[in-house]
């Protein structure tokens, strides 16, 4: 009944032009979240209210002598030459890099997001995208913009670097290099969640950020977020090895002691929700149906809930599900003596008729989310290819996620309006449906992804349930 009174009065006095003040503030409270439009932005870079990082290294120091990365020229439509001049072994502690991003907070600023200086703010960590390859960065401009309109929403966030090394052979092959690449940013992103949080107890960041451990979000681009997603949801030994076979016997298990924080010493925080833009992730080519997915997916210790991005025209990953094979004894990717002691060959699925692995992308990851009683919230642009589009001028921007944008910096500033309501709303004990929402807009009418039509379907569909408990106002809709 209070509950119903307060949103009455706000309502009466939007309608009179009368601002509502938030209710008092107390940082023990999920209900300050409530008090808080995540749609804006509160620390604005222009005026010098957001900061970051150097590199900061993750690495145990001194390096772990088993600590190996391969660095290869990549020859398969990949331009590697340039940022690699050889085939070799490297070890190298600048590879287990993160960069921080965050509100800057001053004596002499009061406004928008209150108490700041005595109050742990949430953390994000992104894994950047790049196919694995070592042409790819964390520095890319697309991941640092992410990590930025983030920040500016009150998240302290985490640019992680891992270590990679993949040569290519097709779209649905998995070489050799490529499976190792996949588990060694595996063993990374599990070792850079632990030591970033190590570090914050340590004071290793000298004050210049409060942040809630507790309160961890994950995700990615591409291939990182396909290794932030096999963090997320392959979550123990035995998963991971179920769609990595025989890999642990050359690379360790997904905990090695290559980093700050040792995983006998700290644990990984229950991960909070998922930011998945354009990734997918393996199960074993023996899930061949939903029931059998969900099957996989319930030998996870917890669900996460999913935010998720992706293009229906991707040909690089799936926004379904497809299955993924090894090459064959004849092909020379299967097998590699790279920074291994022996060679190592692919372990091919036994079982007549079975493939190798099983994708799973932003529809089947959503509905998997969705039957465990979890939130997932899955975007598909209808026109969209892998990635965002590059900005082009005269030409038609496609992907827009059905909001009349026209730039690429224009719709990550909505994907990142979008995934803050969507952190808000878990924060706010939404983790379950339905969960809350504050966020206004409901955009996308190309695709009902609820009951998976295509992009060819009617462009007359209203997805406006997608949001769950999409308001027509700004006015949050919060816990009793």
């Amino acid at each position: 009944m209070k509950k119903i009174y307060y949103l009455l009065i706000l309502s009466i006095l939007a309608g009179l032009g009368v601002k509502s003040q938030p209710p008092a503030f107390s940082c023990t409270d999920p209900h300050y979240y409530c008090s808080l439009n995540m749609v804006d932005s509160f620390f604005l870079s222009n005026s010098g209210k957001l900061d970051s990082t150097n590199n900061i290294s993750y690495a145990k120091s001194p390096e772990n002598a088993a600590f190996e990365d391969v660095a290869f020229i990549l020859d398969q439509g990949d331009d590697g030459a340039s940022c690699v001049s050889a085939n070799d072994c490297i070890e190298d502690p600048e590879a287990l890099v993160f960069q921080a991003f965050f509100p800057k907070w001053s004596s002499s600023w009061t406004g928008g997001y209150p108490n700041y200086a005595s109050c742990s703010l949430p953390m994000i960590v992104l894994v950047h995208a790049g196919g694995f390859s070592d042409c790819s960065s964390k520095d890319g401009l697309d991941i640092k913009f992410m990590c930025k309109e983030l920040a500016k929403k009150g998240f302290v966030v985490f640019d992680v670097e891992y270590r990679r090394g993949k040569i290519s052979a097709g779209l649905n092959i998995k070489t050799a290099t490529q499976v190792l690449a996949v588990y060694r940013a595996i063993q990374d992103v599990r070792g850079a969640i632990r030591s970033i949080c190590a570090l914050y107890r340590d004071n290793a960041f000298a004050g210049k950020f409060t942040i809630d451990t507790t309160k961890l979000f994950l995700g990615g681009m591409s291939a990182g977020s396909g290794a932030a997603l096999s963090v997320a949801y392959l979550q123990t030994q035995a998963m991971v090895d179920s769609v990595s076979p025989n890999v642990s016997s050359y690379l360790g298990s997904i905990d090695p002691d290559f980093y700050y924080a040792s995983a006998t010493n700290y644990d990984i925080p229950a991960i909070k929700g998922f930011l998945d833009m354009w990734g997918e992730f393996p199960m074993p080519g023996t899930v061949t149906t939903p029931a059998k997915a969900a099957t996989f997916f319930a030998r996870n210790s917890y669900i996460v809930p999913v935010i998720s991005f992706h293009g229906d025209d991707d040909l690089v990953t799936t926004p379904n599900s497809r299955p993924v094979n090894f090459p064959d004894s004849s092909n020379s990717y299967r097998l590699t003596s790279q920074c291994l002691s022996s060679t190592f060959t692919l372990v091919h699925n036994t079982i007549t008729g079975a493939n190798d692995l099983t994708m799973i992308g932003t529809l089947s990851l959503c509905d998997l989310v969705r039957n465990s009683g979890k939130r997932a919230e899955g975007y598909i642009d209808c026109n969209m290819e892998h990635g965002l589009d590059n900005d082009c001028g005269t030409c038609t921007f496609n992907s827009e996620f059905g909001t009349s944008k026209t730039n690429k910096i224009e719709v990550m500033v909505y994907m990142a309006a979008r995934t803050a309501v969507f952190f808000q709303s878990i924060l706010l004990g939404g983790a379950s449906i339905p969960g809350q929402s504050t966020f206004i807009e409901c955009e996308n009418t190309r695709i009902n992804y609820f009951d998976n039509t295509d992009c060819n379907s009617s462009g007359t569909v209203n997805n406006c349930k997608h949001c769950d408990s999409c308001n027509t106002n700004k006015i949050p809709t919060c816990l009793p």
